[in-house]
């Protein structure tokens, strides 16, 4: 029985870590939308506030690619990101930030 309790204990600190990381993204913990964040924050990308917009995540806030809209996939494994705007881009986390 000791092993049920032990899991309901780990169930509710993931339920409350959940909650506060939902409150840093401002959307629904998910592996989709913790993409669009990290990303926004280090290629200076303003997200729509829609999550569902159309075609496009956001747009380039600065830079060459000033007010181009871009299209953001994260995928968790090899913690990758493929940008487009149109053309894809995939910048590797784990190899450098900048692609």
């Amino acid at each position: 029985m000791d092993s049920l309790k032990d899991l309901a204990d780990l169930i509710h600190q993931r339920n409350e870590i959940e909650m506060r990381i939902g409150d840093i993204l401002g959307r629904p913990v998910h592996p989709g939308h913790f993409g669009e964040y990290v990303a926004s924050r280090i290629f200076n990308i303003q997200l729509h506030t829609n999550a569902s917009h159309k075609r496009s995540d956001g747009l380039f806030t600065s830079g060459p690619l000033l007010g181009k809209s871009v299209n953001i996939k994260f995928y968790t494994r090899g913690m990758d990101f493929w940008i487009s705007w149109p053309a894809m881009i995939r910048c590797s986390m784990l190899t450098t930030i900048w692609c």
